[in-house]
């Protein structure tokens, strides 16, 4: 095997010299560490150096380099986080803007904290099924692209913990007209370039700086990692000048060589791969037996590749949580997961995982599997064992089912065809409104209710025996309807205490003209906001802000809308979009006073650029609106009507009316550069 670091450390144990140097246990084998001190030094003479390579360690990595068919690759004893911060500083500068993708490392946060960059977050879909992140899709960054031309590069993370993995050369696609690099942390995916079986690695796939974690999916010690350079649009003096402030100046020849054999070892041991790989596939076809526990793949999680080398068990609807898969796996079959979470646990696998693994993990989740099963089972049969329903029927009027429960005490419910307003008496209460499940106390006695269609129930008796008849004015296939959702247990008779409130017409009554009072103070902080913000800017939107008001209210009037709570709460959100878009114009603005432009030049520039993202978020929220106007009722209705009035005439003030006084403003000669934000140029910024 070619491990160039590895191969000259095994020669230190033959050397007989005495070493005066660090560290300090002097590579004696001192009984703490299995013999590895003797190998663990620092940079002497003839063993090469991590910031400067000219020998066994450049050989090395220029061997990896050509494995991973990069353009250049470099070892990092910090970790992929090492990684992640050597990259971004790379190609960002203080107070750059920058893409990432929300759910990414922690390390790409702490970077935009070292150089203050403005973040903006590209999301991707969660699946509601199993609750885990979905794929980053190429139309997302797309749209987050033209929104912000200015980004300076894009960080993703694929393949994400749970193995999902996006499609890195669609995205790239979308990246490269802006000429920014794309980032992408692959920290769990530095083995998918050793087997087919795997997707692609974003190094293939045309990302342009990749960070990996040697540690993770290969032989490695914890703490080492690789960074590949995959194109011309980041230079190798970029990088390893970073690389030079970030990496510690005493790198681990142990992390360094452990990387190294790691790599080389799944580059040489094929066979043990092809062993590894059928092992995966035999244990995941195992899993396609299992009734309860889902185990994650491409297909389920709806993506667009997956790494199959994490084994996400989803225990979502199984009667346990991921917490407890843990903990069962870690107590009783004394297997330890990754990680779990609320609905899921992780398990993660390399080439060093034998067929005797594989084996112990699926008899342990099979048999946990089967105790979910039971447990679902046990839980129908007691359901159905303890609720045995009579079924009399009067005439077609009065219908009286018995329910006989040995656990239950008594309850009788009337059921009426009519509203009921809520009332509290002593053993009484009606419920309000329909359809509603529902249980509480009352004065420290239990009270219960049960759903029927288009009906209202009311608790006349106290609870005291073991039996319950349900009377009322309905059918007898409502009856028979009722019976049965009772015999399959769909009625769940262990409620926990739920509140209960009455909204009438007093409570709206006082709570409009607050509303008004809110957002009249919300407004004038708002005015006062723009000003201290923005000066004369900031003066010229106040105005435009008291003429959005007055047009909106012309068009409440116009239009007859009712002024509701719901729709003061769409005319509200409605001046924080008006607000919005002035904001957008003014930095806009001052972006290009900085870089020297005249006052006049400034606006104009201002508005062309931030028209296009104004225009974008409008008219989503316009369609949003249609939407639920279309589809919605009562409040719903009135908040998307008030809402979309007021989208569309904040877009007009902004874009005409602040657009129009600012011009006249600079008309009449005003451009004091310190009544606009005292925005200086930038040194060798030109005048228009």
């Amino acid at each position: 095997m070619n491990t160039p670091i590895y191969n000259k450390l095994r020669e230190l144990e033959s050397e007989k010299r005495i070493p005066f140097h660090m560290p300090g246990h002097k590579r004696a084998d001192f009984g703490a560490f299995f013999g590895v001190e003797k190998m663990d030094i620092t940079e002497i003479t003839d063993y090469d150096n991590l910031h400067e390579p000219e020998g066994i360690i450049r050989e090395s990595m220029n061997l990896v380099r050509d494995i991973f068919k990069s353009k250049e690759s470099w070892y990092l004893v910090g970790g992929s986080t090492l990684g992640i911060l050597v990259s971004i500083s790379s190609v960002c500068r203080q107070g750059d803007k920058i893409l990432i993708g929300r759910n990414c490392h922690k390390a790409v946060y702490n970077c935009i904290r070292l150089l203050q960059l403005e973040a903006v977050y590209c999301y991707a879909d969660v699946s509601a099924e199993y609750d885990i992140c979905e794929d980053m899709k190429p139309e997302a960054v797309a749209r987050e692209l033209r929104a912000n031309p200015d980004i300076k590069a894009v960080v993703l993370t694929s393949p994400t913990y749970e193995g999902v993995v996006s499609d890195i050369a669609g995205i790239k696609e979308v990246t490269r007209p802006y000429a920014i690099p794309l980032i992408v942390d692959e920290a769990h995916g530095a083995h998918l370039i050793f087997h087919k079986y795997f997707p692609d690695s974003a190094v293939q796939e045309g990302a342009d700086l990749v960070i990996q974690s040697t540690h993770k999916t290969l032989p490695s010690f914890t703490q080492t990692a690789v960074l590949h350079l995959c194109s011309d649009i980041v230079t190798k003096e970029q990088v390893e000048e970073i690389i030079d402030i970030y990496e510690t100046s005493s790198p681990s020849y142990l992390l360094m060589a452990s990387a190294e054999y790691g790599i080389m070892y799944m580059k040489e041991n094929q066979g043990q791969l092809a062993e590894y790989v059928d092992n995966l596939k035999n244990f995941r076809r195992k899993c396609e037996q299992l009734k309860k526990i889902s185990l994650l793949n491409q297909k389920k999680l709806n993506c667009f590749a997956y790494d199959n080398g994490k084994l996400v068990f989803s225990v979502k609807g199984c009667g346990i949580n991921g917490k407890e898969l843990f903990q069962l796996l870690y107590e009783k079959y004394h297997i330890e997961l990754e990680m779990e979470n609320l609905t899921y646990g992780i398990a993660m696998t390399s080439i060093c995982d034998k067929k005797e693994d594989f084996d112990e993990l699926w008899k342990a989740i099979s048999e946990i599997d089967k105790m979910c099963e039971e447990k679902e089972k046990e839980n129908r049969s007691l359901n159905k064992a303890v609720n045995e329903t009579k079924i009399a029927i009067q005439n077609q009027d009065k219908v009286e089912i018995e329910i006989c429960d040995k656990n239950k005490p008594k309850i009788e419910t009337k059921i009426h065809n009519h509203y009921k307003v809520i009332q509290e008496k002593e053993n009484e209460q009606t419920i309000y409104p329909p359809k509603i499940i529902e249980s509480w106390q009352c004065r420290g006695k239990a009270m219960e209710t049960v759903e029927l269609a288009d009906s209202t129930g009311r608790v006349s008796e106290e609870i005291n025996s073991d039996s319950c008849i349900i009377s009322g004015d309905f059918t007898p296939e409502t009856a028979q309807d009722l019976a049965n959702k009772i015999k399959s247990g769909q009625l769940p008779f262990d409620m926990k205490v739920i509140s209960q409130e009455t909204v009438g017409a007093e409570l709206g009554a006082n709570a409009l003209p607050t509303s008004l009072l809110a957002a009249a103070i919300g407004i004038i902080l708002i005015m006062i906001f723009m000003v201290i913000m923005y000066r004369i800017p900031g003066l010229i939107a106040d105005i435009s802000l008291l003429i959005y008001v007055g047009l909106i209210g012309l068009a409440m009037g116009i239009f007859h809308v009712n002024l509701s709570l719901s729709g003061i709460a769409g005319i509200v959100l409605s001046i924080g979009m008006a607000v919005d878009a002035d904001c957008i114009i003014f930095e806009r603005m001052k972006e290009e006073l900085k870089v020297g432009k005249t006052i006049r030049a400034s606006v104009s520039a201002g508005f062309d650029k931030a028209f296009s993202a104004i225009l974008d978020s409008n008219i989503t929220t316009i369609i949003s609106c249609v939407v639920l106007y279309i589809s919605g009722i009562g409040a719903v209705t009135g908040f998307a009507t008030t809402l979309g009035i007021g989208v569309i005439l904040s877009m007009f003030t902004a874009i005409v009316i602040t657009k129009f006084l600012l011009k006249q403003l600079v008309g009449i000669g005003i451009e004091n550069r310190s009544l606009f934000y005292n925005a200086k140029a930038k040194k060798g910024g030109a005048e228009e």
